[in-house]
Formats: C-alpha cells, sequence, structure tokens
C-alpha cells in the first residue's frame, strides 16, 4: 500500500524519502546522544566538582560549552533537511499539476486531471510530513540542549568566585 502511494507520487516521492532517511538518521543520531547523555551525567560530573572544589571555573565552564556544542551537533542540519523535504514535496504539487495540463491530449481530461492532481497531493503530503517529524524532533532536541546550559549555568553559579593573589 505504501509502494502504491509512493508511485503515485512519481519519482519526486524519491527526494522525499530520501530527506526521510537523512532526517531519520539524525534523529537517531541525537536520540543516541541524549541516551549518553543520560549515562554520562555532565551535570551530575561538573556539579560534583563544584562541591569539591576541585575544578576551577574555566574548566568548568569549558566542559559545560563542550557538552553544549555536542549537544547542537546536526541540528541545523536536521532543520535544513526538514524544509527541504518541503521545497521538494511542493516542487511535486507544481509538477502533478503541470503534468495534469499538459498531458490533457494523450488521455481523457478528467483521467489526466486526475492523474496530475494525485501526484501533487502525494507529494505534499509526503514532503510536510517529513517536514513536520523533521521540525518536531528538533524542537525537542533545542529544549534538550537549552535545558543542558541553564541547569549547567545554575551549577556553574554554585561554584565559589576564586581571587588570585
Amino acid at each position: 500500500m505504501l509502494l502504491e502511494y509512493l508511485n503515485q507520487g512519481g519519482p519526486v516521492m524519491y527526494g522525499v524519502i530520501g530527506c526521510w532517511l537523512l532526517i531519520s538518521t539524525l534523529i537517531l543520531d541525537r536520540s543516541l546522544f541524549w541516551l549518553g547523555a543520560l549515562i554520562r551525567r555532565p551535570i551530575a560530573y561538573i556539579r560534583r566538582d563544584v562541591r569539591q572544589n576541585v575544578t576551577q571555573r574555566h574548566h568548568a565552564e569549558r566542559r559545560l560549552d563542550q557538552e553544549y556544542s555536542n549537544a547542537n551537533r546536526n541540528l541545523e542540519s536536521l532543520g535544513a533537511l526538514s524544509h527541504l523535504a518541503t521545497s521538494i514535496g511542493l516542487f511535486g504539487t507544481v509538477l502533478g499539476i503541470c503534468q495534469s495540463f499538459v498531458s490533457r491530449g494523450e488521455m481523457a481530461v478528467s483521467d489526466a486531471i486526475a492523474h496530475g492532481l494525485s501526484t501533487a497531493l502525494f507529494t505534499t503530503i509526503g514532503g510536510l510530513s517529513v517536514f513536520l517529524l523533521g521540525q518536531i524532533a528538533l524542537i525537542i532536541f533545542q529544549g534538550f540542549s537549552e535545558s543542558l546550559l541553564r541547569r549547567g549555568h545554575a551549577t556553574l553559579d554554585e561554584l565559589p568566585v576564586r581571587i588570585e593573589t
């Protein structure tokens, strides 16, 4: 059934599927990162060091910056690919509508219009579905990153200020 929908969407659907595969890969990558963060517990390490007064502030800040940078890796790509999926879907929409008008002479008018509009609708639905998947994941992962940064800064605020003499 899914293959039938892909065929009705025409060759443009391969571009949408390609975006979906890349977005799914990025979602898996970020999910594994956050699963690892649950195990690694980077804020707990910074908090422990702060409480034991082992780490100076710049070491803790560097550790937090590195963790935040790792948390945001590939998020721009996730957003860009989801927008690309929308663009490909809309390209398929225009292509399907054009197809319904160009092929009028080859088949009955109602068949040509129905075929072109089905192509247009399936590519639009496919592109928008992939877009929504990517954007929802992006919002979730950005929220996780911001939470990590907030908790990290709250932990750093607990660090005593050292006055070098």
